[in-house]
């Protein structure tokens, strides 16, 4: 018989274990409708003189319920769904995602916006503008999308379909989780639960969560921070986003303290790039995304040139493991001839159904760049993009995935 997929039962453990905090997060943010800071919900605590460790019980929170972004807790539908209190609000998004199916079966073109949701909650902004925030989160139901709060449009998708007969924002749920989080009868699939919950990290250590971030959501971050475009330093770049979409994005980054987690310590300085991604002439299931400074940056080593000739750097091989489970290792690669670097992972099969991120990144001037591959992998190892060692030193971080759960993870010295 097919069982609960062992991602779910762990947060389900977990949500039950924690439950004042995912209640004590929804309460901040019904009442200001933004997510709150890690900060302010140990104050909460502190004041109600509760022994919480907040910062250490957010972070081993499993990626099916929410995740910590930027210090604040965000919490997606199923996190809320083990809230009470946030019932209402799931039932206007299940009426929301059901409007919205009916129009994508009327018109493939069809478009939803802040003014629909306006209207089907009676003019109430509060509840519109909480609503915002969840439909941005759970984008598996829209396409691209434009404008700013209280503004935006997005293209109805077919994903919309969880949505057709759900009677309840439990019977969305549930019809998510039989895509994202199937039953399954192998009893192997126990082992993947260890990848959740994540041990202790902090965003400064996950470089991954910051260019996840900076990926998907340069645009919250700059409403979230108070920051406007003359605040910042525009990297301009042209890219296809790391995720299970691939979407076209224009990331505005930050200047020197907007991508501390990324590069080490507070200081350094940030460039203007001199050139633009290119996209990849990798086929597949393979993508790329790119920050990028310097000329040569965020090419494939192989079309490049660079490699061959290349050969491993000393000092920089690390087992690409983790919970248990090995996935061979990482290595950071060099081309004397083009002086770039780059990670290769070694030791995974054709076979296996993993979704590989190798990403290289230089602290000293923040570039970054990142290639993503889903199975067919290549026995003598997987390159990602190359970054140029001109003006600093190049390191190596690979993350293992499976079903959007992080399994394991490693980076390499910076070389």
């Amino acid at each position: 018989m097919p069982q609960r997929h062992p991602l779910l039962t762990a947060a389900d453990g977990w949500a039950d274990a924690n439950a004042g905090l995912l209640a004590a997060c929804f309460k901040r943010f019904e009442a200001e409708v933004s997510w709150p800071t890690l900060e302010d919900l140990q104050r909460d605590f502190e004041l109600a003189e509760q022994d919480v460790d907040v910062a250490a019980t957010a972070w081993k929170m499993p990626q099916a319920l929410g995740f910590v972004e930027n210090a604040r807790l965000v919490l997606l539908v199923r996190g809320l769904s083990n809230v009470p209190a946030a019932g209402p609000l799931l039932e206007d998004w299940r009426t929301v995602l059901h409007v919205a199916y009916q129009r994508w079966r009327d018109d493939s073109q069809a478009r939803l916006t802040y003014d629909d949701v306006l209207d089907l909650m009676g003019r109430d902004r509060l509840r519109a503008d909480s609503l915002s925030v969840l439909l941005e989160r759970e984008r598996w139901a829209f396409g691209s999308g434009v404008g700013g709060p209280m503004e935006w449009s997005y293209e109805i998708a077919s994903g919309v379909r969880a949505a057709r007969s759900a009677k309840s924002a439990a019977d969305v749920i549930a019809a998510r989780n039989a895509i994202e989080f199937p039953a399954s009868e192998n009893p192997e699939a126990a082992a993947i639960a260890a990848a959740e919950p994540r041990g202790a990290e902090t965003p400064a250590a996950d470089a991954w969560r910051v260019i996840t971030h900076l990926l998907h959501a340069p645009t919250q971050y700059l409403r979230r921070e108070g920051k406007s475009v003359g605040d910042l330093i525009v990297i301009g770049v042209v890219a296809t986003a790391i995720g299970s979409v691939a979407a076209a994005v224009v990331l505005l980054t930050l200047g020197v303290g907007g991508v501390g987690g990324v590069g080490e310590g507070s200081g350094g300085s940030t460039s203007t790039p001199t050139n633009t991604a290119r996209p990849s002439q990798r086929t597949g299931s393979e993508k790329q995304a790119i920050v990028t400074a310097r000329p040569g940056d965020g090419r494939d080593p192989k079309q490049s040139g660079c490699a061959p000739p290349a050969n491993d750097v000393a000092g920089t091989k690390v087992p690409l493991a983790g919970h248990g489970l090995s996935f061979g290792s990482l290595v950071l690669r060099h081309s004397p001839a083009c002086n770039t670097a780059w990670g290769m992972v070694r030791g995974l099969g054709p076979e296996e159904k993993l979704r590989l991120v190798i990403i290289a990144n230089r602290p000293h001037d923040y570039a970054t760049t990142g290639y993503a591959q889903f199975g067919k992998f290549n026995v003598e190892g997987v390159n990602g993009n190359e970054l140029s060692q001109a003006r600093g030193c190049v390191r190596a971080i690979a993350v293992i995935e499976h079903n959007g759960a992080k399994l394991a993870s490693a980076k390499t010295p910076c070389r």
